[in-house]
């Protein structure tokens, strides 16, 4: 009986010691990452393989976003788009630009009469306080017409 004791003791020290010998030589998990970044909103990171990690093991980058670019420009009547694009992972952004204000278009041709001259307006909406006359700069009077005993002659500037 001694003797199994001993056989026994002896088989669970061998089991022990196994168990210790492959303990030290398994290898810890290393966790997979994809190769592609994933991204949304909140930034770019790269997804996880394997099972066995959490979210919060995941380190989520924030995008790095180059100048925005203009897609679609504004009018008076409509927004405009406008989008920028992360250049890490790809990520597109998109915004609006607002509509235009109004800005009175006017002839590139004075107008004139007696008071002076200005620049018409193209659109509709100009009031008179809208538009700049300008008196007019005359020059030295010239003659067209020289006066004779009989009739008048006449000038102008």
């Amino acid at each position: 009986m001694k003797k199994n004791i001993k056989t026994i003791g002896l088989g669970i020290l061998c089991i022990v010691f196994a168990l210790f010998i492959s303990a030290c030589t398994t290898k810890p998990h290393v966790h997979q990452y994809e190769e592609v970044w994933s991204k949304d909103e909140r930034g770019h990171w790269y997804a996880a393989v394997c099972d066995d990690i959490l979210e919060a093991d995941i380190t989520i980058h924030p995008h790095q976003y180059g100048e925005w670019q203009e897609e679609l420009p504004a009018t008076e009547e409509k927004e405009g788009s406008k989008k920028r694009v992360c250049e890490a992972c790809g990520y597109e952004e998109t915004g609006i630009i607002e509509k235009l204000s109004h800005t009175h278009q006017y002839e590139e041709v004075w107008s004139k009469d007696e008071r002076g001259h200005w620049y018409a307006a193209v659109c509709d909406d100009v009031t008179k306080a809208d538009i700049t006359i300008y008196p007019h700069q005359y020059g030295e009077w010239q003659e067209e017409l020289p006066a004779t005993e009989e009739k008048e002659g006449s000038k102008k500037r």
